[in-house]
């Protein structure tokens, strides 16, 4: 049995679940990483497809030069 399980949430969701149990056995400091790290994986995979629909446009447009 897992610890999330153990306390009533649901051992298959990190957020609001997992989370929790794992903040009330080693602290909240360690789940505060893991939030501020997804933060910043959301953050870069919305600047890539900004990027890469940038690129299409320019692409359909006839640009040929890059943009990086």
């Amino acid at each position: 049995m897992s610890l999330a399980k153990d306390m009533g949430y649901d051992p298959n969701k990190w957020f609001g679940n997992v989370e929790v149990a794992t903040a009330k056995l080693v602290g909240g400091e360690t789940t505060q990483y893991v939030a501020n790290i997804y933060k910043y994986y959301v953050a870069y995979r919305m600047a890539w497809q900004t990027r890469e629909r940038h690129l299409a446009t320019r692409q359909e447009r006839g640009g040929n030069r890059r943009a990086d």
